[in-house]
C-alpha cells in the first residue's frame, strides 16, 4: 500500500487544477467524517502550487463516511464527477463506479487532474472546501455540496440507534446483542433512565455509582460515533 500524503486545507477561494490525493477518516464534534484531500496544481498542471511561505496548497471535501454505493451520498457525487470521458457511460455509470481507491494516485497511473472550485468556510477555524468539480467528460461544473453535510442530526435515543444498527448484523451477532443490550444499558433501575424508559443525556455524576457513570459515558460515545462496537467490543469476532 503506497503512503499517500495529506495535509490541512489552506487554499484561497477560487478555481484550480488539482489531483485527488487522499481519503481519511477524522473525528468531528458531531461524529466521524471522511475527508477527501485535493492537492492544488500550478497552471501548467505538472507541479504543486505553493504559497509565499513555500507551503503546498490543499483543499478538502468533508463527507459523511461512505463507500460511495448510495447515489445520494457526497462520495458518490464526487467519484462520478471525476470520471473521464472514456470512463463514462450514461447507463453503466448509473450501475457501477470504480472504487475510491482507483481514483487515488498510484505509481503506475497517470495523475487524474480535475478542476475544482474552492471556498473558505468557518470564522475562527477556517477550511478550504471543495464546492464544485468540473467534470472531465463534458467540462460542466458539478456541485458536490449537499444539505446533509451542513446539518448533521445527531442521534439522541440509544434504543432507536441500536435498532437501526442491529438490523444490519448477522443472526449470531443480533442474538448476542439482544440478550444483553436492554438489561445491561437501558434498565429502568439506572438513574439515567426516566420513568418512561427514555435515556437522560444530561445527568449529575456526583449522585451516580461508578458503574452507572461508565455505562452512561459509553452510551454517549455510542450516540456520537454510531458504532455498536463501543457497547459490544467482541462483536467483530462473532
Amino acid at each position: 500500500m503506497p503512503i499517500r500524503i495529506k495535509s490541512n486545507s489552506n487554499c484561497p477561494s477560487g478555481e484550480y487544477y488539482s489531483v485527488f490525493c487522499n481519503s481519511s477518516i477524522s473525528k468531528y464534534p458531531k461524529g466521524k467524517r471522511q475527508i477527501l484531500t485535493f492537492l492544488i496544481l500550478d497552471e501548467d498542471r505538472e507541479k504543486p502550487k505553493y504559497n509565499n511561505r513555500g507551503e503546498k496548497y490543499y483543499a478538502v471535501a468533508v463527507c459523511n463516511q461512505s463507500s460511495g454505493e448510495n447515489p445520494k451520498s457526497k462520495i458518490h457525487k464526487i467519484l462520478k464527477s471525476m470520471l473521464l470521458k472514456e470512463e463514462y457511460d450514461p447507463l453503466k455509470s448509473e450501475l457501477v463506479l470504480p472504487s475510491l481507491e482507483d481514483f487515488l494516485p498510484h505509481y503506475s497511473n497517470v495523475n487524474r487532474v480535475v478542476k475544482i472550485r474552492v471556498r473558505i468556510v468557518g470564522t475562527e477555524k477556517k477550511a478550504s472546501v471543495v464546492s464544485h468539480i468540473q467534470r472531465p467528460r463534458d467540462n460542466i461544473w458539478e456541485c458536490i455540496e449537499g444539505n446533509f453535510e451542513g446539518k448533521y442530526n445527531k442521534a439522541t435515543d440509544p434504543e432507536n440507534l441500536y435498532q437501526k444498527l442491529v438490523s444490519k448484523l448477522s443472526k449470531r451477532q443480533k442474538e448476542h446483542c439482544n440478550n444483553s443490550f436492554f438489561q445491561t444499558y437501558l434498565s429502568k433501575s439506572f438513574s439515567y433512565i426516566d420513568e418512561k424508559g427514555k435515556f437522560i443525556e444530561k445527568v449529575n455524576y456526583e449522585t451516580m455509582s461508578s458503574g452507572s457513570i461508565n455505562k452512561h459515558k459509553k452510551l454517549l460515545k455510542f450516540l456520537e460515533e454510531e458504532d455498536l462496537n463501543i457497547l459490544f467490543p467482541h462483536l467483530k469476532y462473532l
